[in-house]
């Protein structure tokens, strides 16, 4: 699977992928890389919000 690598600074008018589409993405190249979903979104959260 080929990704793009940049994306454009200005949102597209519609959506590029459907939703099922996506989920369907990520999980296929989570577990190529050998990343736990779960994991990453645990991580993702703390690293974008913060901890009170």
């Amino acid at each position: 699977m080929k990704l793009s690598l940049s994306l454009s600074q200005n949102p597209p008018v519609t959506s590029v992928y459907g939703v099922n589409q996506l989920l369907k993405n990520e999980a296929k190249i989570a577990q190529s890389q050998h990343i736990a979903i779960y994991g990453l979104m645990q991580s993702t959260g703390s690293a974008v919000l913060p901890s009170y």
